[in-house]
């Protein structure tokens, strides 16, 4: 495919002003395009042709957040690091209960954090509630469930 042939493929949101890509996309949401021999993701290939190559070790990110936005206005470059505080920020990830990872639930965090003021123990609080004693220091220290308001 062409870029000419790319650019003849979107549709456009007036309000929102999205380009949305009209073609294959990936389980994502992010359109995909055979593209000088290789199959590569429609959003980088438009970066490249407005503004240059991407340099090693940075991402396409989307300002609308829509995976299948080809508009070169909507994307910027960053970091994966970017790209995941972009994701926090926006709220766009799972956490705390939501979390697949999670093994406690708010209500439990917010527990282990009184009873830790009432000096019991890391041990003793990990025993309590079935969890590795790191996985109560890092709620203790503010490294996770940072989100919950530690009143």
């Amino acid at each position: 495919m062409t870029i000419n042939e790319i650019l003849d493929n979107y549709d456009p949101v007036p309000v929102a002003g999205c380009w949305l890509w009209m073609r294959t996309c990936v389980g994502n949401g992010y359109g995909r395009v055979r593209f000088q021999g290789r199959l590569q993701l429609v959003h980088r290939v438009i970066w490249q042709h407005f503004n240059g190559e991407i340099p090693e070790g940075l991402c396409v990110l989307h300002r609308c957040d829509t995976p299948s936005c080809i508009n070169p206005a909507h994307l910027f470059l960053g970091s994966h690091a970017d790209n995941m505080n972009d994701m926090v920020t926006k709220e766009r990830s799972s956490r705390g209960e939501n979390s697949g990872m999670a093994k406690l639930t708010e209500d439990e965090v917010l527990k282990i954090r009184s009873i830790r003021e009432d000096g019991w123990a890391q041990e003793a609080i990990a025993k309590e509630f079935r969890v590795g004693c790191s996985t109560i220091r890092h709620i203790l220290n503010g490294e996770t469930w940072v989100h919950l308001s530690t009143k």
